[in-house]
């Protein structure tokens, strides 16, 4: 499976064989058990930055105040709010999830109940 012209700029993972990718027009990739599979595209948003809690939980961001939550082996997009570039996203748990981006912005992800 070839990418073509597009490129990755994050990977992250819980174990060796449990690893996440994503890249320029919204690529995301996952690495299980040495098997590359593509899991998903974010329309034309470049993510760039990605944080994994679990095997079923991730966080991505990216261009144009693009956020999108993995779970459950499938991304679902979540509306920031906003359209600055993020280049950040970590946590410490589900719970506390901080993501940095362009003209100071900082976003805390507060789950739904």
């Amino acid at each position: 499976m070839g990418l073509g012209p597009l490129g990755l700029s994050a990977a992250a993972g819980v174990g060796r064989d449990d690893v996440l990718a994503l890249g320029s027009n919204g690529t995301m990739l996952s690495f299980e058990e040495g098997a590359r599979r593509n899991v998903g595209s974010y329309a034309n948003v470049t993510l760039c930055s990605l944080w994994v809690d679990d095997p079923s939980t991730a966080w991505a961001v990216g261009t144009d105040g693009g956020v999108t939550r993995f779970s459950l082996d499938e991304f679902v997009d979540v509306d920031s709010g906003i359209d600055a570039f993020l280049f950040g996203v970590h946590g410490s748990s589900i719970e506390h999830v901080w993501i940095a981006g362009w003209n100071r912005t900082i976003l805390r992800v507060v789950e739904p109940q």
